[in-house]
């Protein structure tokens, strides 16, 4: 889902970007310059805070779920090493 997110927030600020870029005359002529800035810096950090919040998410999975692998690798040799 926070990834979902994040993919989303990219896709509104490319359209922000793009807008900016074709309407780059109109901005100007009504000097919105100032607006546009800071709603392209609004967009990027409310995507700044997703990716840190999925990145500590991610840091704190992954040594869980390596765990639980190497726990269920250790289990199935102590498994097979006790047929024997």
């Amino acid at each position: 889902m926070l990834w979902a997110q994040i993919q989303q927030g990219l896709g509104v600020l490319g359209t922000i970007i793009q807008e900016n870029i074709v309407g780059t005359r109109v901005v100007r002529a009504f000097a919105s310059e100032e607006f546009e800035s800071q709603k392209f810096r609004r967009q990027a950090g409310i995507i700044y805070e997703q990716e840190i919040t999925a990145n500590n998410l991610l840091a704190a999975n992954s040594p869980l779920m390596s765990f639980s692998l190497l726990l269920a690798m250790a289990g199935i040799l102590w498994y097979a090493a006790d047929k024997w």
